[in-house]
Parts: C-alpha cells; sequence; structure tokens
C-alpha cells in the first residue's frame, strides 16, 4: 500500500505508453440480463349450416356447411438490463510503471545519476510553500500572533513622534539612532519581513506550484497533482517518517550560472537564462539544495506502507 502525496497520472501514462507501444487505462467487463414474458389468448367460433338435399320421388339426403372463425392474440413482453463494470487502473499504473521500469534495469536507486535517468528515493523531505509562507508572514499576519512587549511598544510610538517633522528628526537625531537600534534587537518584525520577501519572490518564480527536497534533490511539484492540500503537505513536514520518490532527473545543480560581479550579459543570455539565475540565487542564499544536488521532475511521491 502507498500513501499518495502526488502522482502525476498522465506522466505515467506517457511513460507505459511508450514501454508497452500502448495503453491499457481501464478494464471494462459487461454483463446482460433479459427477460421475456408470453401472453396468449382468443376465441374460436365455428358456425354449422344444415338441410336437406335432392330431388322429391328420386333422390333424397342431407347436407351440412360449417365454417370456423378464430380470433386469437399474443403479447411478449421483453426486459433487457447491461451492467457495465469499469476497473480504473490509476494509482496501480504506477506498480506497473515500475514493475516495467525494473525488468528493463531503467530504475536506479544509485547516488549518481545522468540527465533523463528515472530513480527511486527514500529520505527525509522538507517542503516550501511560498504561498503560505507569503500569506502568514504578512505584517497583520504577524501581529496576530507576536504579542510585543510594552518597551517596545513605547519605542515605537516615541519614535513615531520624533520622526513626525523635519524640526524634530533634527533635534532629537542621536535619541533617534538610539530608539531604532533597541527596536531592532526587540522586534521581530524584520525578519519576518525578509522572509516575506523570499516567499513572494518564490511565487513569481514558481506559480502554483510547491518545492519539495528529498535527500539531495529538489522538485517542483504542480499543485493540481496533489494527493493531499497544501496546509495538509505542510504539516507533514513535521513527519519523522521517510518520504519515496520516483522520477526523472532534469539536471544537477549548476552555480557557475550567476554571472561574476561586474559582467554584463547579453541580450538573448539574459532573456533565456534570467529564471535560472534567480533559482540559483534563491538556491544559495536560503540553502534549499546543496551544491551537487540535483532538479528531479517527479513522478510519484508517497509513504510506503509495506
Amino acid at each position: 500500500m502507498k500513501e499518495f502525496v502526488y502522482l502525476d497520472t498522465e506522466l505515467v501514462n506517457s511513460c507505459l505508453a511508450q514501454l508497452n507501444e500502448g495503453l491499457l487505462t481501464k478494464l471494462t467487463v459487461s454483463k446482460a440480463e433479459q427477460k421475456e414474458n408470453e401472453e396468449e389468448g382468443g376465441n374460436q367460433i365455428t358456425k354449422t349450416v344444415g338441410g336437406s338435399l335432392g330431388v322429391e320421388g328420386l333422390v333424397k339426403g342431407n347436407g351440412d356447411y360449417s365454417n370456423t372463425e378464430f380470433d386469437k392474440f399474443k403479447i411478449v413482453f421483453s426486459e433487457a438490463n447491461t451492467e457495465l463494470v469499469d476497473t480504473i487502473l490509476d494509482d496501480y499504473s504506477l506498480d506497473v510503471l515500475v514493475d516495467k521500469l525494473g525488468s528493463e534495469r531503467l530504475l536506479t536507486s544509485e547516488s549518481v545519476w545522468s540527465e533523463g535517468d528515472f530513480i527511486s528515493i527514500k529520505d527525509n523531505f522538507y517542503v516550501y510553500n511560498f504561498e503560505i509562507l507569503e500569506s502568514i508572514t504578512r505584517d497583520e499576519s504577524v501581529s496576530l500572533v507576536m504579542l510585543e512587549d510594552e518597551e517596545l511598544i513605547e519605542a515605537e510610538t516615541e519614535l513615531k513622534t520624533l520622526t513626525s517633522s523635519k524640526a524634530l528628526r533634527n533635534k532629537h537625531s542621536e535619541r533617534i539612532k538610539v530608539l531604532k537600534k533597541f527596536i531592532k534587537s526587540k522586534s521581530s518584525k524584520d525578519t519576518f519581513n525578509l522572509v516575506n520577501r523570499f516567499a513572494a519572490f518564490g511565487q513569481l518564480l514558481y506559480p502554483d506550484s510547491i518545492l519539495i527536497r528529498i535527500d539531495d534533490t529538489l522538485s517542483i511539484l504542480d499543485k493540481k497533482n496533489l494527493r493531499v492540500n497544501s496546509p495538509t503537505l505542510s504539516a507533514m513536514g513535521q513527519t519523522k517518517r521517510p518520504l519515496k520518490m520516483i522520477g526523472i532527473v532534469m539536471s544537477k545543480r549548476n552555480k557557475n550560472i550567476i554571472p561574476e560581479e561586474g559582467v554584463q550579459l547579453e541580450s538573448d543570455i539574459i532573456a533565456s537564462s534570467t529564471h535560472s539565475i534567480f533559482t540559483e540565487i534563491i538556491l544559495d542564499s536560503y540553502n534549499l539544495l546543496e551544491d551537487d544536488g540535483y532538479f528531479v521532475r517527479p513522478i510519484a511521491i508517497f509513504f510506503d506502507l509495506e
């Protein structure tokens, strides 16, 4: 049994269709049943006419004439019923694919891969949900749960007053410096603001997606293929159970893609590589992936319940 977190059924079917020269997606069993009921009825009417025949004095005899009429009916009642039972392969198709890849030695669990390899890994994982992260790190969201102490509130109020006009700013410049330093040491807003900026940028890079790191791989999960909702997936990040992934290696991380300081990139490179450059900046700034890590296109991610 598998507890699926993510399953790209289209990709599973695509791989199976190419390996098997066609794809069986479902089995249909037909069961037909027919009932008949017959009724008959009607009337039979016979009429007979009789009399004497002959010539008087010579020949004499009797003659009868009979006429039979039939008035009958026959009604047949027929009822037919057909039942179709469809067996959708769906989740089981992953087992078929894994068996097929294994039999042809296309699935590897080694730690060194090449681009295009089918891999199977199992390890602890980390989830990066930029949509939720951006929402909960906004100032209005943080203020709902972070209770600041009285000293901090008083310092912020005083600073707001002293900076309300140019005259006050000039007169109390030293006090303003002290207040800013104190507020920075006490307040957690700067940290949350930094995380919020990171999450907002992550949303731009990976719209409608969630990042997941398993071992030394990073994968982009299309939300439409998730088998659990986003909050549940985030909560799963607290589990101690290892997560298993079947996927295809897209590329190995390349830190050299970031231009050296002072180097001006050509316009065509900027147009084609900006997304990759910004991704590398994010990875490097927040340690989302090891230097020798891999980007993997996920086919299926699940907890193995064996």
